[in-house]
């Protein structure tokens, strides 16, 4: 199953980078949702496995485990396309596509992101739902998106020949945002997705057992990355 995002570098010259930065796998737009009253996850997720959606890759919905500030009722809907070009030709921008009976989203405060796929590991997945981390992290000065991106493809090929079996990306932010967010061009995340919650949970073990809790990528080249965060992937649908 493929995972996640496009490039916009005619509308942002800040991300074109060395060519050593490929393009991306894939763009996803991600947005937060939120249970009406009287209606559970499990029930959001049945209604959207039920609804038809032509066009996106895949849809995920993301229940959070361990995130900061995240409501009982919240869950993220991550919907991925081919490209920018794909998610207009879908007329993805309207509001009123598959409007729900159990969930509401926010769909003004959308923010897209391009993904970019590290090592050689690809999802396959063993059932309709997984874990997922992601972690943030803010690019020392004068470090590029290329230079990042070779540092961790180098680190997740040798953990993936130790054998780590988890599906790694790099990922960008290129419209919206949150507030307090690193500049443009210094922001970026590592999002790490497992076969089954099994499969992650085993390869976390294995990294906590040798550095203690810091993953790899936090030393260099960023200058600084949040905790991780962990996230339940309920997958809605696949193209």
């Amino acid at each position: 199953m493929r995972l996640f995002v496009f490039c916009l570098g005619a509308i942002f010259p800040a991300l074109l980078v060395a060519q050593s930065l490929p393009e991306p796998n894939q763009m996803y737009v991600v947005t937060n949702c939120f249970l009406n009253e009287g209606y559970s996850l499990n029930d959001a997720v049945n209604e959207g496995r039920e609804s038809e959606f032509d066009g996106p890759l895949n849809i995920v919905f993301r229940q959070p485990i361990a995130t900061p500030n995240a409501g009982e009722d919240q869950f993220v809907r991550i919907v991925a396309w081919e490209d920018l070009q794909a998610w207009v030709d879908a007329e993805a921008a309207r509001t009123d596509i598959n409007v729900s009976v159990s969930y509401r989203c926010k769909d003004a405060q959308r923010r897209f992101f391009t993904s970019r796929q590290l090592g050689e590991n690809t999802l396959e997945l063993e059932g309709d739902a997984t874990l997922t981390t992601i972690t943030a992290c803010t690019l020392k000065d004068g470090v590029t998106y290329s230079d990042a991106y070779l540092w961790l493809e180098e680190r997740t090929a040798a953990r993936e020949a130790n054998g780590d079996t988890r599906a790694s990306s790099m990922v960008l932010g290129v419209l919206g945002g949150t507030e307090n967010s690193a500049g443009l061009g210094r922001l970026m995340g590592v999002r790490t997705v497992g076969s089954s919650s099994s499969d992650l949970a085993t390869a976390l073990d294995s990294i906590w057992a040798v550095d203690g809790s810091a993953p790899d990528y936090a030393m260099t080249p960023a200058e600084s990355c949040r905790n991780p965060v962990l996230y339940k992937s309920f997958f809605i649908s696949s193209n």
